[in-house]
């Protein structure tokens, strides 16, 4: 996978660029649960719907690859419950 715009997150929040009027194409995604316990994060787009939905259990990662190239309208929101690294990626 050659993705090319990583962008780091660890909190609730826009990831990545925004296209109002477009898509944006999120091109893989890695986590990692950083604290021994449980996090979750959830993906939108600015609709507001679901885009990607993980569940993490204590010190457990999911690593880069999970989404291929998947057109997202508008923007990425993550809402991270947790404490979770996580690496957005964007083509």
């Amino acid at each position: 996978m050659q993705a090319s715009s990583p962008f780091p997150f660890t909190a609730t929040g826009a990831l990545g660029p925004s296209n109002p009027s477009g898509y944006v194409v999120l091109d893989g995604l890695t986590l990692i649960e950083t604290a021994g316990s449980t996090a979750t994060v959830i993906l939108t787009d600015t609709t507001g719907a679901n885009v990607g939905v993980f569940a993490l259990s204590a010190n457990s990662g999911l690593g880069n690859g999970l989404l291929p190239r998947i057109r997202v309208k508008g923007q990425v929101t993550a809402t991270v419950t947790g404490t979770v690294k996580g690496v957005a990626y964007f083509a």
